[in-house]
């Protein structure tokens, strides 16, 4: 896969516990383990900046905080009844997804995707 992130390696999500990998027609491609967490590559993201990209997002949405994720500026959303949590950058153009098992807590996702 021509992706700049693939597997993390933590606790909740690792070589050890992934079960299952799709590359999409795309370029895309989604992870899956056992622990319920999903990462996702999404290509297309280049020239999109962090910095300005969530603050957006935030206010469009009114949901989700800004974190520090993989040392950049990302979102964080912790899991409620209509969302599943997640943890989100960009990183050399493609949007990074650490998505939860709607239990698992938002800095719990920032340390997968702080993993990779």
């Amino acid at each position: 896969m021509n992706a700049p992130i693939l597997i993390p390696n933590s606790k909740l999500a690792s070589f050890t516990n992934l079960t299952g990998l799709w590359a999409c027609a795309d370029g895309s491609y989604a992870a899956i383990f056992a622990s319920g967490v999903q990462v996702n590559a999404l290509p297309g993201w280049e020239g999109v900046s962090n910095e300005t990209q969530w603050p957006g997002y935030i206010a469009s949405n009114g949901y989700g905080s800004l974190a520090t994720v993989r040392r950049a500026p990302g979102l964080a959303e912790a899991p409620d009844s209509d969302h599943r949590g997640s943890a989100q950058v960009i990183v050399d153009g493609w949007l990074i997804q650490v998505l939860g098992d709607s239990k698992l807590p938002a800095s719990d996702l920032v340390g997968v995707a702080d993993s990779m």
